[in-house]
This record gives structure tokens, sequence and C-alpha cells, in this order.
């Protein structure tokens, strides 16, 4: 499975946030301009993400956005959901019913474990885990 460029911005796009937080809200251009991605792009994301209850934005001079939790109560598996919807690799493990092969399919099995292997990953990581990350690959880089 590839992940889409939704996915792999709106993590790229929060993780930007996490480390450039200095006390108030960080501005979408900003994030835009670091991350090479259209302000109109981020703005899509963004407002998928404040729905869902991963960000909140501020309004007026100085605002932007902020996480709406703690970085280590959100699951990348919650962002990732967020934008792609639903992460079944295949369509039978979401809806074996409408599969005529379904009660037979050997690879249905396959699909469904892979499936749950990826979901499981995603859950068990969270944002402030890619910020310690990140940290760590900067200090080795720079050592």
């Amino acid at each position: 499975m590839k992940l889409s460029t939704k996915a792999r911005y709106a993590v790229r796009s929060l993780l930007d946030l996490a480390l450039n937080y200095k006390g108030r809200p960080v501005q979408i251009k900003e994030i835009a301009e670091r991350q090479d991605v259209s302000v109109r792009y981020l703005e899509n994301l963004f407002t998928k993400l404040r729905a869902n209850g991963i960000l909140v934005s501020e309004k007026g001079k100085g605002g932007g956005f902020l996480l709406a939790r703690p970085s280590e109560e959100i699951k990348l598996l919650d962002v990732i959901s967020t934008v792609e919807g639903d992460l079944s690799l295949v369509n039978c493990v979401k809806s074996p019913s409408q599969c005529k092969r379904s009660s037979s399919c050997v690879m249905k099995d396959l699909w469904a474990d892979l499936s749950q292997a990826m979901i499981r990953s995603l859950k068990s990581k969270t944002l402030k885990d890619l910020v310690k990350d990140y940290h760590t690959k900067i200090s080795k880089q720079t050592a």
C-alpha cells in the first residue's frame, strides 16, 4: 500500500507545527513554506484535522494553529485515518459481504492481517514519538 500525499503532508505538517510551536499559534503560511506545499492544500487538510479534534485554530492577528491536545495523545492512526478514511488494504476486508469469493478466499485473511498490522503500528506511534525521533536524528547528524 502506498500512502497518499494527503497522509504524508498531514503527518509532516503536524510534526512541523509541533517542532515550531513557541507558545503561540503557528501560521499555516509558515508551515506551507517550510514543507514546500501550497497554503490552500494545507488549509484543506487542516480543516479535516480541526474537525476531528487534532488541531485548533485561533483567528486574528497572531492567529494560527495549535495542537488540540498534547502530542503524546495524538496517534498517527488518528491523523492518517482523518485524511485517508478507511485504512483497509482491500475492500473485502472492510465489506466481505460485497465479495462473492469471500467465503472461500484465502487471500482475504492475509489482507486482513496486513491491514491490522499497519493499524497496530500507526496506533502505537504518536506525534511526540516523531518529535523525539526527529531530535535524535538531528543530533546524530550534527555530532
